[in-house]
């Protein structure tokens, strides 16, 4: 029952996302980018009360402080990496600003990884990633939350910069057009859900990267040939990451006993949140490297500059050398949780 869970949970980020997409390129095209952080209140109302009316507190209580320490290096390490990647386009990879704000990122996360070593209460249990289940399942989300928010900003200059680098939609046809992505999540989380435990959640999560690759390896050669192509490829890749969504959380729930639980999926989080930090910042880092000239006019003469065609396939390749990775992870760390179609529970 918990798989198929799960998968439907998985699900409703891709409802979340065929509402939202459309809905956020109407109002960012009619009343402005700003107005997207207003019309979200409604939203985050309706989640609170729904929370607060249905959701049943645990039976199993794990009370403890705040990791503050924690909490403000590991805060200083990735915001360092960020802006790093961020600016290094701008002032140049060598420049001593980026080089500084490099090593605080390197130093900053040593030293945090230490640091949560010796306090009784980390916000990070490093225990817990002695786990090889639980590092394996939160390097693939980690990697799934990469590519995920990668993508949605490679697609969206994609389908909105003029021709012949982009596509050139408007806010609101490029965000319908992302709506096939959370439709095809919508349906294959739930069918990843019921058929993880015949299958296996190894092979699943496997099986799911593999089609990552194939829909990375379409978008990399087809990306300029049309939109369908672009669409299809897309969708292939969402169909992956839903997989390995599924397949990741299933391994990491499995795998901890019920008090570890919620910090377990508390550690899930974080790595998932730092691959979605780090994905659009690698994404825009790359996409100002990689420029090239368009004519948009002729009277008067006007020129702009784009992310050229290269810096787009060159994200694709380095998320699919990633995934590559990640099925190396998953085959040399992960021991299977669900053997002949019974729960194998491998507490920590």
């Amino acid at each position: 029952m918990i798989p198929q869970v799960q998968g439907l949970i998985s699900a409703m980020f891709g409802v979340g996302m065929a509402v939202s997409l459309p809905l956020g390129a109407y109002v960012s095209q009619t009343l402005g980018w700003q107005a997207t952080y207003h019309t979200v209140y409604p939203f985050i109302l309706i989640e609170d009360l729904m929370v607060y009316l249905y959701i049943r507190e645990s039976r199993i209580r794990n009370p403890q402080p705040i990791d503050w320490v924690g909490l403000f290096l590991l805060s200083v390490s990735l915001a360092s990496g960020l802006i790093a990647v961020t600016d290094a386009p701008t002032y140049g990879w060598t420049d001593p600003l980026v080089i500084s704000l490099l090593i605080l990122f390197v130093l900053g996360f040593g030293v945090f990884i230490l640091y949560e070593t010796t306090v009784n209460y980390p916000l990070v249990p490093i225990n817990l990633l002695g786990n090889r289940n639980v590092m394996a399942a939160n390097i693939g989300v980690a990697l799934a939350g990469f590519a995920l928010f990668l993508m949605a900003q490679a697609l969206t200059y994609l389908l909105e910069s003029p021709q012949p680098l982009g596509y050139d939609l408007s806010i609101l046809n490029a965000g319908i057009m992302m709506i096939p992505m959370a439709v095809v999540q919508m349906i294959v989380a739930p069918i990843a859900g019921r058929v993880i435990t015949s299958l296996g959640a190894k092979k699943l999560a496997v099986i799911g990267s593999s089609i990552a690759i194939i829909g990375l390896l379409m978008l990399t050669y087809t990306a300029f040939y049309g939109l369908s192509y672009v669409i299809g490829s897309m969708s292939v890749l969402s169909a992956g990451i839903s997989m390995v969504n599924v397949a990741v959380i299933n391994i990491l729930v499995f795998s901890v006993g019920r008090r570890n639980m919620g910090l377990a999926t508390g550690l899930n989080s974080v790595f998932r949140n730092i691959g979605g930090a780090w994905g659009p910042a690698v994404a825009g880092s790359l996409m100002s490297m990689y420029q090239a000239s368009v004519l948009i006019s002729l009277r008067p003469l006007l020129w702009i500059t784009l992310p050229a065609k290269f810096s787009y396939q060159l994200m694709f390749i380095i998320t699919t050398v990633l995934y590559v990775m990640a099925i190396i992870v998953i085959v040399t760390l992960t021991r299977e949780v669900f053997v002949k179609g019974e729960i194998r529970a491998l507490e920590a």
